[in-house]
């Protein structure tokens, strides 16, 4: 198959994005001659450097339907659930014994934050998934009511899901933590762009949001911190100048904060028009694959985000087919766990056995990809995985039970 393009086809959206121009260009003043500390009130450089991230922050509540008060500006999602889930923490520790709760399939930085909090006398606690990723309402119930009323600090949720593409039902989940008096915290790196944010149709108390995933800067996010109805309280991680009302010291990154700004305003407006596109080539990938033996997505249905393609291929090590599609940019699962021969604990805690997860292929379809590169990433992976069956005497004996239990394969 000849490659028609000068480059690889980036298609792990997922993981990062490419920043859009109109982006850069919101960035560039203050990358130049605006080059001023917004903390330096005392000129026009300071003042002007101010004024640019008070516009942003206002631009960034507007996003998320919250208010500018209720902003702190962090270097990006994985800060932001930090300060969040441990910073609450740190200011429970007078009531040691309550519960901090997530769930299986969450991000690794969630999964972590939540196990430190063992070191303010915190108790973790990991619920599962169905088979899509979902969180389990009825393992949530179930917990709450066992720790009884007050006795679960919070509930960490992830709105959609970085591997999966799922969303999550954040709203019954705040209903079931309004009862149980926990606070609710929701991890929204992957929502900008793909669902609506509303921190109040949410009902959510603590919300991270990052750029990169949405077309902006890497290094740059912002963590909503409740402050209407009812207020949340949270200790810093660090400290230092005293910066974002004493929670996050530093002089401000006036550049990345604005690019977060316009990045999540563009992907606000323009929602419902890439998600149409987007979703459409998609399908259409996934059409090209679906007629290969033992194919297989991961999620599917409605409430999976366009661009999203999680799937596995039964006979193949996606270690080794990423390897042979050189032109392609593809990932086995999370970015952050990458480089681990360990299969992805999201795809094993939604039931798939150790072999279909290293057989997985986490595909995400995103603004800037053509028609063109879909079909042309279509033919290559379908190329490769029968490349790679060919050469695999085991694919080759597939269908004969006695000899593949004989080898313990114990496959398919």
């Amino acid at each position: 198959i000849p490659n028609e393009f000068e480059r690889a086809i980036y298609l792990d959206n997922h993981a990062t994005t490419a920043v859009d121009a109109r982006v850069k260009a919101a960035m560039l003043p203050f990358l130049e001659g605006e080059f001023g500390n917004p903390g330096s009130r005392t000129h026009r450089f300071g003042q002007r450097a101010r004024r640019a991230v008070d516009d942003a922050r206002a631009a960034i509540a507007k996003a998320l339907s919250a208010t500018a008060a209720e902003i702190v500006l962090t270097s990006g999602a994985t800060e932001s659930l930090n300060l969040a889930i441990r910073g609450l923490a740190r200011h429970g520790r007078g009531q040691p014994g309550r519960r901090v709760v997530c769930f299986a399939a969450d991000h690794s930085a969630t999964l972590a934050c939540v196990e430190a909090t063992a070191d303010d006398g915190m108790v973790p606690l990991v619920l599962p998934v169905d088979t899509a990723g979902r969180p389990d309402l009825a393992a949530l119930q179930t917990a709450l009511a066992q720790a009884g009323q007050g006795g679960t600090l919070a509930v960490c949720v992830t709105a959609v899901h970085n591997e999966l593409g799922v969303v999550a039902p954040v709203a019954a989940i705040a209903a079931q933590c309004r009862i149980a008096g926990a606070l609710l915290i929701v991890d929204a790196a992957q929502a900008p762009g793909r669902i609506r944010i509303d921190v109040d149709a949410w009902d959510a108390d603590l919300v991270a949001v990052t750029a990169h995933k949405c077309y902006g800067p890497k290094g740059a996010g912002a963590l909503f911190v409740r402050r209407r109805n009812r207020t949340v309280a949270l200790a810093p991680l660090m400290v230092g100048g005293g910066q974002e009302q004493g929670l996050r010291p530093g002089t401000l990154a006036v550049a990345q904060i604005a690019g977060l700004a316009q990045a999540l305003v563009l992907a606000d407006a323009e929602r419902d028009d890439d998600n149409s596109r987007i979703t459409g080539l998609r399908d259409q990938l996934w059409l090209d694959l679906a007629s290969l033996e033992g194919a297989r997505r991961n999620s599917s249905g409605d409430d999976v985000v366009a661009g999203n393609l999680s799937a596995h291929f039964d006979g193949v090590d996606v270690a080794s087919l990423l390897v042979a599609l050189p032109d392609l940019a593809l990932s086995a699962g999370s970015a952050c766990a990458s480089g681990t021969p360990r299969p992805s604990a999201a795809l094993l805690a939604i039931g798939l056995d150790e072999r279909a997860a290293l057989s997985t292929v986490r595909i995400c379809v995103g603004r800037f990809n053509t028609a063109a590169e879909i079909t042309f990433a279509g033919l290559r992976l379908r190329e490769a995985i029968e490349q790679q069956r060919a050469a695999s005497p085991l694919w080759a004996m597939r269908h004969d039970r006695a000899a593949l239990d004989a080898l313990g394969w114990g496959g398919r």
